[in-house]
């Protein structure tokens, strides 16, 4: 028999994943401990790898035991097959179930009413099998909670260079629309009457900005630090969403500087009773824009509603 058969024909994938993992975690009893085996379970597989490619594979020393050149060869070849054969039984474990699919979608409350409502009326007509479950929180929270493994999915605000803490070796990000940051002001405000607004204008006012947590707080304050107003500044409140806070505008409570969905905005056009008698002024030259986007992590294999509510996503985003 040629010698390359007798590899395919000796080689297990178990002894692959133990080799990785003794890699992972330096040690033959760590890796026992990850893969539920004895610490000879692991010395047998590692050795019977050795003796399938005549060469060594690990070294053993007072410090733990290290990989040789050749070792981290076939470690680096052996990743990939691993990650991938994990995440096609964890694809078929979940895609034999006929009991109910379940979903779990991190956003805020904005994004819910607004961007989501069409989409998520579109992805239940199909998928009426699969389990929905919302968590509404800031969209830094709501990226924590996905990041953690408690979502499928999250649809939130980046603003700035945020989008550079998502690797994109490992998740997959689509973007829906564009937030621009605005002044909210009631009817017949002063402030309205100035045409080119600075932060030491609106440093002035009684101010009703996004709760903390939120990248709208996070956007408002970096701004008036940056221009040496921050300790001057009177917060009325910090909304944790647009109706709160449009409704303390109306009452005449201060003027707010949030971020804000176009299609809120559309509402007032069109005459929202809950906007009527606001205002609304672009300051995007001063406080820029969030961008919402959908996060997904990167899989080889997707389920089918997982791939529905990308698609359907992708349908409506700007």
């Amino acid at each position: 028999m040629p010698k390359s058969q007798h590899y395919f024909k000796e080689i297990r994938f178990r002894q692959l994943r133990t080799l990785v993992n003794v890699s992972r975690l330096g040690s033959f009893a760590s890796a026992a401990e990850k893969g539920k085996l004895s610490v000879p379970s692991v010395w047998n597989q590692v050795r019977a790898l050795e003796t399938s490619f005549g060469v060594s594979l690990v070294l053993t020393s007072s410090r733990g035991v290290e990989l040789t050149a050749e070792g981290e060869l076939l470690v680096e070849r052996a990743i990939p097959l691993v990650k991938e054969f994990d995440e096609l039984v964890s694809y078929f474990s979940s895609a034999s179930l006929e009991l109910k699919q379940k979903f779990v979608l991190a956003t805020t409350a904005s994004v819910l009413m607004n961007e989501l409502n069409r989409p998520l009326l579109d992805f239940r007509r199909s998928c009426p099998e699969v389990e929905l479950t919302f968590i509404d929180q800031p969209s830094m929270l709501s990226g924590k909670i996905f990041r953690e493994g408690q979502a499928d999915v999250a649809v939130i605000g980046l603003y700035g260079k945020d989008g550079e803490n998502w690797s994109q070796k490992d998740f997959e990000i689509q973007t829906l629309t564009r937030y621009p940051f605005v002044l909210v002001a009631s009817e017949g405000h002063p402030i309205l009457e100035r045409d080119n607004l600075e932060p030491k204008d609106l440093a002035k006012e009684q101010l009703i900005i996004p709760s903390k947590g939120s990248n709208a707080r996070r956007a408002v304050e970096n701004v008036f630090i940056q221009n040496d107003l921050f300790d001057s500044l009177h917060i009325v409140l910090g909304a944790s969403h647009f109706e709160l806070l449009a409704g303390h505008v109306s009452n005449g409570f201060g003027v707010s500087i949030t971020s804000i969905s176009p299609m809120i905005q559309q509402k007032a056009i069109e005459g929202d009773p809950r906007f009527s008698g606001l205002v609304f002024r672009d300051l995007s030259k001063l406080f820029g824009y969030e961008d919402v986007v959908c996060i997904r992590r990167i899989k080889l294999h997707y389920l089918l509603h997982e791939q529905n509510f990308w698609e359907i996503l992708s349908k409506h985003s700007d």
